[in-house]
């Protein structure tokens, strides 16, 4: 596959992935038969790259051609998305068709969910959890030129994507509010930059706030610093992570790394306030 390289997270070991194919059908008849099959992997550390424009698919085989996926992506990254494509082949005669998922690719990033469709057989390959293979089912399971398959591959669960290049997005940081000698809010605000017919997927961030001003105008208030909040919560990581990760006492410095639902899209934007308390 082509792509630039880009750092992806490790995954957790022996996650279960449940699998099963897009709604398929023909230039000549519908196909029916709802199919799902599920696979225990052990996803290890995924691999450093960016997908191209056909997405984590590729043809199992030589002859089968796949066409450019179109997503469907949900608003935010809290729910799962599909990918329409096309699949056709340039043996004269029939051939079995098959079709490879890269799991280790956006916009799976070895998530463990379940992927499902019509008439189709996904079965994980022996030994290497970052692949899956797609094939059609009787009577459907082999395809000629001239003959063109539409199928929708779909995941239903979102898994936080890895961190995008530093190009990918923006930081800007900004007071909240009135500081006082018992609280003083900080706005974080990340907002991407990548164009979504280039990378339709979501990715990652991460970013440092210092808190070192806010400590001092506090203490010059005649306050005493004690603990910080954030808003939204980190929820263990869902959110976003925090380093160091204790509220109290409060470090001058955070870094803060995005969790499932605070991923970007596109030029999407995410808020998070920082405060910190005393007394």
């Amino acid at each position: 596959m082509n792509g630039l390289a880009r750092a992806a997270a490790g995954a957790a070991a022996a996650v279960a992935v449940l699998l099963a194919a897009g709604s398929v059908t023909s230039t000549s008849a519908a196909w029916t038969d709802s199919v799902h099959v599920a696979a225990a992997t052990d996803v290890g550390t995924w691999a450093d790259q960016e997908p191209d424009m056909n997405g984590p698919f590729e043809p199992g085989e030589p002859s089968t051609v796949i066409g450019q996926a179109s997503w469907t992506m949900p608003a935010t990254n809290t729910s799962g998305y599909c990918a329409a494509l096309t699949i056709t082949t340039t043996s004269p005669t029939p051939i079995p068709w098959s079709m490879i998922i890269h799991l280790d690719e956006a916009p799976y990033w070895g998530a463990a969910g379940m992927i499902w469709g019509q008439d189709v057989e996904v079965t994980p390959v022996s030994g290497d959890p970052t692949r899956a293979v797609v094939t059609g089912r009787y009577p459907y399971e082999t395809i000629a030129a001239g003959t063109v398959l539409t199928t929708s591959i779909c995941n239903a669960n979102a898994v936080a994507p890895p961190v995008g290049d530093p190009d990918w997005y923006t930081v800007t940081t900004a007071v909240k509010g009135t500081w006082t000698a018992t609280r003083a809010c900080i706005d974080i605000t990340v907002t991407g930059r990548r164009d979504l017919a280039e990378y339709p997927y979501f990715f990652g961030w991460t970013t440092t706030v210092d808190l070192s001003a806010a400590k001092a105008a506090m203490t010059a208030a005649g306050g005493h610093v004690n603990h910080v909040d954030w808003s939204p919560a980190p929820s263990g990581g869902y959110a976003f992570t925090v380093d160091p990760s204790s509220n109290s006492p409060v470090a001058d410095r955070y870094t803060l790394t995005s969790g499932t639902i605070t991923a970007l899209r596109g030029t999407q934007s995410q808020t998070i306030t920082v405060c910190v308390n005393g007394y």
